[in-house]
Formats: C-alpha cells, sequence, structure tokens
C-alpha cells in the first residue's frame, strides 16, 4: 500500500500567536455628501459639489435598481465637480457618493 501524505495547513486555520494591536488615526475634518443624478436617455451626468473640497474626494457612482447591462464610471473630476458616464444611454438614477478625508 502506498503512503499518503496530507498537509494539514490546507485542512485547518493556523492563526499566528502574536496578533498586532491596531493603530487609530484621529481624522480632522470627513466630508461627505450623495445624491442621486437622472439619467433621461443620455450617458453622461455632471453633478457640481455642494461642498468645498481642498483636495479631489473620492467618487463612486451606481445605478439605481435593476438595470441591466449599465455601467457607471467616473470620466472627469475635479474641485467643484465630477463628471459620470455609463456603457450606453438610459433612463434611470444614479447614486452618487462622495467622500474626503482631510488629515
Amino acid at each position: 500500500m502506498a503512503l499518503i501524505t496530507r498537509n494539514t495547513n490546507r485542512y485547518r486555520k493556523i492563526y499566528p500567536g502574536i496578533r498586532k494591536t491596531p493603530s487609530w488615526e484621529n481624522v480632522d475634518d470627513l466630508q461627505f455628501e450623495s445624491t442621486i443624478l437622472t439619467f433621461t436617455g443620455v450617458s453622461e451626468g455632471t453633478y457640481t459639489f455642494t461642498k468645498t473640497y481642498k483636495t479631489e474626494p473620492s467618487v463612486v457612482a451606481s445605478p439605481a435598481g435593476t438595470i441591466a447591462d449599465v455601467n457607471c464610471y467616473i470620466s472627469a473630476i475635479s474641485l467643484t465637480s465630477v463628471t459620470i458616464n455609463t456603457s450606453m444611454e438610459f433612463t434611470g438614477d444614479v447614486h452618487v457618493q462622495v467622500i474626503a478625508i482631510e488629515r
């Protein structure tokens, strides 16, 4: 009979004996805004920020509801506005979230 070996590390989780403690930092200024852009038969929309930012903020855009085969992407961003394009012309809503953390 042949000798069968198996790697026991593949069958159980091995955790290290020493765990690192989390490193926390203080955030001085957190700015967040959220809105819904309505697209009606177009593939591009622009949102002008209501707050002022020192650096370009992070922006997330996603289509609302169950719209099939539509992708949203950011084509241009500045300190005052963001331009959002879609993969095709459609009628519907796009949720936009803007966040900036100043340190």
